[in-house]
């Protein structure tokens, strides 16, 4: 799969955010840390820092829930979910800020964890390690096709897929392989934790629901031509019929930018404009002085 995420062009370091940055440093500098260790060693450190659901139950040892995030088996066990991480994870933390974005990463992951556990002692293998970001990854994969379902994402680097398609196959063929293969040596059902606890997040409306909240506002005024009434004290100016379909024309195409390519592809001009349609919208409905 592939994506080309916005923004990135020149200086590809610095068009990275800040959280999504941060995490790919501390995923690579463990990585190599580790990759230099003997295999008993290593060993060693994957029981006690992967997460193990014979220790996290029978132990008390929940701090594996979050640690195991940050251990990786192979190169490419860690290039794939850094890629992951940087091509879903960059517009999502743009739009939603740094704060939100890291809460939600946090709350995938360990949310994985703890279904990732009880698979264990549903299938078995309460004993055996489970180490990677793929949970967290795919807890974005989640978000980033229900905030940009229309986005192209290139399968296998040829076909391309809206995101949201992308998303229901890929959690159709990991539901087939966890059921039909429980110990096939890769989390398949962390993989599924983590959307499953994404979507349960996103369904609350506290990430993707700020930016849809202003643009429902906004929205709320197409479809409708002329001036329309003001209450009574109202400050906005008496603006002509001509005027009111340039505004709501230009809302329109805002409105489908924000659907196809989210709020991180909006200029400060379309910011503004937004901000000030869904002011007028509060204020009229209101009767706002």
């Amino acid at each position: 799969m592939h994506y080309q995420p916005r923004g990135f062009g020149g200086g590809l370091f610095s068009n990275i955010p800040p959280v999504v940055r941060q995490l790919l440093i501390l995923n690579v500098f463990v990585f190599l840390i580790t990759a230099l260790m003997g295999n008993q060693t290593r060993n060693q450190i994957n029981y006690l820092f992967g997460l193990v659901p014979a220790l996290v139950v029978g132990k008390g040892m929940i701090w594996q829930l979050v640690t195991y995030m940050f251990l990786h088996g192979s190169f490419s066990h860690v290039f794939f979910n850094m890629f992951g991480l940087l091509i879903f994870g960059s517009d999502l933390e743009r739009d939603w800020g740094s704060r939100a974005f890291l809460k939600y990463y946090m709350v995938t992951g360990i949310g994985a964890g703890v279904i990732n556990v009880m698979a264990g002692y549903v299938f078995g293998g309460t004993s055996i390690p489970t180490i990677g970001a793929s949970g967290a990854v795919f807890g974005l994969l989640l978000a980033f096709g229900l905030a940009y379902p229309f986005r192209q994402i290139y399968l296998m680097f040829m076909f391309p897929i809206p995101a949201r398609t992308f998303v229901v196959l890929y959690a159709m063929l990991e539901l087939f392989m966890g059921l039909s293969n429980p110990h096939g040596g890769v989390a398949r059902f962390a993989h599924l934790g983590g959307m499953l606890v994404g979507f349960l997040y996103l369904r609350q409306g506290r990430l993707l629901g700020s930016w849809r909240r202003v643009a429902g506002q906004a929205f709320s005024q197409r479809g409708k031509t002329g001036a329309r009434p003001r209450p009574k004290g109202h400050r906005d100016p008496v603006v002509s019929p001509e005027e009111e379909r340039r505004r709501k024309s230009e809302m329109e195409r805002i409105l489908e930018k924000i659907s196809s390519e989210g709020m991180g592809s909006l200029t400060s001009e379309e910011k503004r404009t937004l901000k000030e349609s869904a002011d007028r919208a509060r204020r009229r409905q209101g009767g706002e002085r």
